[in-house]
């Protein structure tokens, strides 16, 4: 809340203006939420013996990955989806941010949890991350 808060109070201090300041806002509240989840997450696990630890990961990973259309991770069996789920990481973008332009190199595979991705083309393919904010 305090980041937030001093956030917010820089934001108007410096004129942003109203609509940047809100879509700011919810972003932060969103990457503010994660960080807390992620903090709590990696508490847990330092707890753990590596068994609990993967099936941890096993099943909070593993059910993110095994709802996303398509089915493909849903073919997998346990121990594959338990090999992605150690080597996954979490991402936010904001919207209109890019997840990867033509040039770049092809060394990462997304699973859109929340959002939507835009093809466009401007001098080649790219593609960008159309965020859908939520009200918080």
């Amino acid at each position: 809340r305090k980041r937030l808060k001093s956030s917010l109070t820089y934001m108007r201090r410096h004129t942003v203006e109203p609509n940047l300041r809100s879509e700011v806002r919810r972003f932060l509240m969103h990457r503010f939420e994660y960080e807390m989840d992620k903090f709590a997450k990696e508490d847990m696990l330092k707890l753990l013996s590596p068994e609990l630890k993967k099936r941890i990961q096993l099943t909070v990973t593993g059910q993110v990955l095994r709802r996303q259309k398509g089915q493909w991770f849903a073919t997998l069996g346990d121990e594959y989806v338990a090999k992605i789920c150690e080597v996954v990481s979490t991402q936010y973008f904001a919207p209109q941010e890019y997840l990867f332009k033509q040039e770049d190199d092809a060394d990462a595979s997304y699973v859109i949890v929340k959002g939507s991705t835009l093809q466009i083309s401007i001098d080649g393919l790219e593609a960008m991350v159309e965020a859908r904010q939520e009200a918080a």
